[in-house]
């Protein structure tokens, strides 16, 4: 069985298309030709075990079970970490790059998928303090995406709004 595309490459999938559509490279443009030893090769085609299968997908339903479950009640936005109210605009992208995947493997349905996309993105762009130069904040406030007192919210992640932005894209398509 040919596993799925992970989250991570899915998101760089949909950016690569995204950054073509608008012009940023081009699509058609040659591509490199990659010299993979036969130990890569041998790897990219390796059929895993019907155990290692039941595995995997326990690992994978259990790590979206926490993105759905582990989220503000109103605003959709997932945890940081388990035991803490904030959230990490990071963890958001990956969050959003879930969505899709719960929906194609029948977890949850497309409306609540949808839903929930809605929920956080709204959320999000509803506050203009969340963000500075259109850069979010690292962490904000569980339910309402407001900055979190003290030094927390005084710093913005390029990184983390990257990720939060190739999440929304793919939670996008």
């Amino acid at each position: 069985m040919v596993r799925r595309c992970s989250a991570f490459w899915a998101v760089l999938f949909y950016l690569g298309n995204a950054l073509a559509c608008c012009g940023i490279f081009a699509a058609d443009a040659p591509q490199a030709v990659v010299a993979r030893s036969a130990e890569t090769e041998r790897a990219r085609h390796f059929d895993f075990s019907a155990a290692d299968e039941a595995l995997l997908e326990q690992v994978e339903r259990g790590c979206f079970n926490y993105l759905w479950k582990e989220a503000g009640t109103r605003s959709g936005l997932v945890k940081d970490r388990r035991l803490r109210e904030a959230c990490s605009v990071g963890g958001v992208g990956f969050q959003l790059s879930a969505l899709p995947i719960a929906v194609e493997r029948g977890w949850i349905t497309k409306a609540e998928g949808e839903a929930r996309a809605v929920s956080v993105l709204r959320t999000l762009a509803g506050r203009a303090d969340n963000r500075e130069f259109g850069v979010l904040l690292h962490f904000v406030e569980l339910e309402t995406a407001a900055p979190l007192p003290g030094r927390e919210s005084e710093s913005h992640s390029t990184i983390d709004h990257a990720l939060f932005l190739a999440g929304a894209l793919t939670a996008g398509e």
